[in-house]
């Protein structure tokens, strides 16, 4: 799978500040499963430090025009697993935590069970 069909966690700084600090943009990358064609698409977001994870699941399911956004969620996929954040979690906390490891994002379908390709896991844009 290409790095184009599969999304990961990047912070793009600016004005030289960290992603948490207050200052600068900062460019979410989530993983997106569509499961009605079997694939992973990347979607790169704006998101403003401190933003939680309500707001960045408000905004993909924007983005990806889910009309039952209440059946989604924000998952930390690391080493093989997968763990939910809660809506007051700031992905930009995690993704610093997490800096360096095999590590990424995705908003998917709470119940959905995916076979996340070990490349996902493995590699970095």
């Amino acid at each position: 799978m290409s790095q184009d069909s599969l999304c990961f966690v990047s912070c793009r700084r600016g004005s030289g500040s960290g992603c948490g600090s207050g200052r600068g943009a900062a460019v979410v990358r989530v993983a997106l499963p569509d499961e009605c064609r079997g694939s992973i698409r990347r979607v790169a977001l704006p998101c403003r430090p401190g933003a939680r994870a309500r707001d960045l699941c408000r905004a993909l399911a924007h983005a990806a025009a889910i009309t039952n956004p209440q059946d989604y969620a924000l998952f930390a996929l690391h080493d093989g697993q997968e763990t939910m954040l809660n809506e007051n979690d700031c992905p930009q906390e995690v993704m610093s935590e997490k800096s360096g490891q095999n590590f990424i994002l995705a908003y998917k379908r709470i119940d959905a069970k995916i076979a996340w390709p070990q490349q996902a896991l493995l590699s970095y844009p």
